[in-house]
């Protein structure tokens, strides 16, 4: 930073104080010239012979203007007008003794203006200056006095324009004296401010220093403070006391030549560090503590300041990582081997070799509360498996527990009816229990070693992976056996069920036989005697007994059209579905004409859409046609307008099947009781108003069903309805 200018108060500098400057300038030429001027006029007034003190008055009224002016439009410098006005006041109190021809003048006071306005406006140089000019001469009029040089006496009577005089000089310094004290009172405020600001950056300092005291210290790679002046250690972290050997006390104030195999690697270092600043992954070998060496990556930072004289190097254990990547790929063999067996066969030894230890075990329970093993690994191969009984075992207790549970010594102590581990000579035990979907134990995978064993985080958590994939893997093995299980007895539920359908057919058609002859027969009789009875007691008959007769006739009828509704529904549901290519267009206009011949010579407008195709099987469509388009030509027998539309609904994006529609003018319906239409025997209508089963649309539902489709039916009392339906997506060859 530039150092400060002894000659110039810390008030008087660029920014804020520049501007009050500025403004005390304004103020003070401005004031002068307004208080020269009035001097100036009140000579004029009073009409005296002296002109001297108006001509000294309008000189530094003129200054004043002057320089106010030059200041307000900015081409004057604050300080070039700060020396312009103290040496304006400065000549005009020089002026004044010389013209009133004594020292003792009231305007003398300028002398005091000139020092103060020096001293605040222009620093202490310019204070000393002005001080030693205002003494000089001073001293040499106060000679020149003594000795008559001066002239005569001048008259010493005091009036209106000495008090003018000297209140103007007073108002000078008054307002030189308050900038000063304005400009002190703000260089304090920006002093506390500054001490402030430095106070937070000290505490913002210490919070970053702790930080960084606490990053270092629990940094998991070993990690080195320097002094780059002296190679000192000043500081390591507890990775490096682990990594190294060497404890923190027997590190600190030593160099770190004992840390490197080859000292050449340590100057390449050293030199690429101060000539960088930086050494990022340095390849070398180190020294622990045992004179053990091995692989290592050293990355230093010096700082980009020069005056820094901190190293903080970090360094990595490569072999550690060659043997967490190698720890990796054993655990990645471990749970992505093939299922089954050989997924077990891969799990064990890939966690054996991992966790080193001497025994790894997969095991799963029996219904008779025994244990079976699914892979075994001992000794550095595969073993034969075996069954065992869970009591006096630690899989008894593991079984029981939802986390990991683990003997870290002495396991034969506290099982010592545990066969196997007393054989085996075993000391250490981890396991824990392998549960299916609903968290009910299933199984165990346990670790054994015939040392004592201590746990570390990594080791628990390569435990935890292998215990989820062996889990999910016997539950996949469960749920295959499941599966081989229900396939086992499919082909026999299969048997079954075709015996039990041939039998529902068989009684089926019983059914239908029963119905078809057992039925008919005799509605034939009564159908039959009562025609017979209406023409030969016609003339003996009442109208009220004919009516009675035709009404048996009628119902007669009616039943027998249900029976046959009632085995065509039948027959719909039975038989194989024989899908085919259809011209849809055609078999709708075949329909229709056969249907309209019922009308005799009814006028209806049938429009069919040409190219109509589905995939169905024709004689169940033919069916389905028939009762939709037989509804349509009913249903609009009163309207002298008829027409009837079949056709193809428009396409949607999420389509996967063509959709078709039936639609007519006729009696319509209410959609409130849409969800009727396709009950069996459930009708919309009156029977006096439409003839009907209502067995028609059951089994059009029927025919679409079969076909795996869908159908809606719409409409709205007096103006029509609208049947929209489809036969399923098509084959996937079709």
């Amino acid at each position: 930073m530039p150092k400060a200018d002894p000659s110039r108060p810390p008030v008087i500098a660029p920014g804020v104080e520049a501007l009050a400057v500025r403004t005390t300038l304004l103020t003070l030429t401005a004031m002068i010239a307004i208080t020269a001027t009035v001097v100036m006029l009140l000579e004029q007034v009073l009409a005296t012979s002296d002109t001297r003190e108006t001509v000294v008055a309008g000189f530094i009224a003129a200054v004043s203007a002057v320089a106010h002016f030059m200041l307000r439009t900015r081409r004057w410098a604050n300080r070039t007008v700060a020396v312009m006005m103290v040496t304006a006041v400065l000549v005009t109190a020089l002026i004044s003794v010389l013209s009133f021809g004594s020292v003792r003048t009231a305007v003398n006071f300028l002398f005091v203006g000139a020092v103060a306005g020096a001293g605040v406006l222009l620093g202490r140089q310019a204070l000393v200056i002005v001080a030693a000019c205002g003494i000089g001469a001073l001293g040499i009029l106060t000679a020149a006095e003594m000795r008559g040089l001066l002239g005569p006496t001048p008259d010493f009577s005091v009036g209106l324009r000495t008090w003018i005089a000297q209140s103007a000089a007073l108002l000078v310094v008054a307002m030189l004296v308050t900038h000063s004290r304005q400009a002190t009172q703000q260089a304090l405020d920006r002093q506390l401010q500054e001490l402030e600001r430095r106070r937070q950056t000290e505490a913002e300092r210490d919070r970053n220093l702790d930080r960084f005291a606490r990053i270092f210290r629990l940094c998991p790679s070993p990690m080195v403070a320097q002094s780059a002046t002296t190679g000192m250690i000043l500081d390591v972290n507890a990775a490096f006391e682990h990594c190294y050997g060497w404890r923190r006390d027997q590190v600190l104030g030593h160099t770190d030549h004992f840390l490197w195999i080859d000292l050449l690697d340590r100057e390449r270092h050293v030199h690429k560090l101060f000539s960088d600043r930086r050494v990022d992954g340095m390849q070398c070998l180190g020294k622990r503590s045992d004179g053990s060496r091995f692989e290592v990556r050293v990355s230093s930072v010096l700082g980009d300041d020069p005056e820094d004289t901190l190293i903080i190097s970090t360094v990595t254990d490569v072999s550690a990582e060659r043997r967490h990547q190698q720890q990796l790929t054993d655990v990645a063999r471990g749970v992505a081997a093939a299922t089954g067996a050989a997924f077990f066969h891969a799990l064990t030894e890939q966690l054996g070799r991992v966790v080193q230890a001497d025994s790894v075990v997969v095991c799963e329970s029996q219904p008779d509360g025994g244990m079976q093993t699914l892979a075994v690994w001992r000794d550095g191969r595969q073993a034969d498996n075996f069954q065992f009984q869970l009591p006096d075992t630690p899989c008894a207790d593991t079984l029981e527990q939802s986390g990991l549970v683990v003997y870290p010594e002495a396991v034969t102590r506290i099982y010592p009816r545990a066969r196997g581990l007393v054989a085996g000579h075993y000391e250490a035990y981890a396991g824990q229990a392998l549960r299916d979907d609903g968290q009910r134990p299933v199984g165990v995978l346990f670790v054994l070693w015939k040392q004592p064993a201590t746990l570390t985080d990594d080791v628990r958590a390569l435990l935890s992976i292998f215990v989820s994939r062996a889990e999910a893997e016997l539950q996949r093995l469960q749920r295959d056996r499941d599966i081989e299980r229900l396939q086992a007895t499919l082909e026999q539920r299969v048997r079954d069920r075709t015996a039990e359908l041939e039998r529902l057919n068989a009684e089926l058609d019983a059914f239908a036989y029963s119905v078809s002859h057992d039925l008919k027969a005799p509605l034939r009789s009564i159908d039959g005697f009562t025609q017979l009875l209406l023409e030969q007691a016609a003339p003996r008959l009442e109208p009220d007994d004919r009516d009675l007769l035709e009404r048996v006739v009628g119902s007669t009828r009616r039943m027998g059209s249900i029976i046959n509704d009632l085995l065509a529904l039948a027959r719909v549901s039975q038989g194989m579905l024989e899908r085919n290519p259809v011209d849809l267009s055609d078999l709708a206009a075949h329909v229709a004409r056969e249907e309209l011949r019922k009308y005799g010579e009814r006028q209806v407008q049938i429009d069919i859409e040409p190219g109509l195709q589905a995939w169905c099987d024709a004689r169940l469509v033919r069916v389905a046609l028939e009762n939709l388009i037989g509804n349509a030509l009913k249903y609009t027998r009163n309207r002298s307008d008829a027409v009837v539309h079949i056709g193809r609904l428009p396409a949607t994006a999420d389509a996967d099947r063509e959709r078709f529609f039936i639609r007519d003018n006729g009696a319509g319906f209410d959609m409130a009781h849409a969800g009727l239409l396709f009950k069996p025997f459930q009708r919309l209508h009156r029977p006096s108003e439409f003839e009907g089963t209502g067995i028609g649309l059951a089994t059009v539902r029927r025919v679409v069903e079969r076909h795996g489709g869908t159908i809606e039916g719409q409409g709205v009392r007096g103006e029509g309805a609208e049947f929209r339906f489809d036969f399923g997506p098509p084959p996937a060859d079709g």
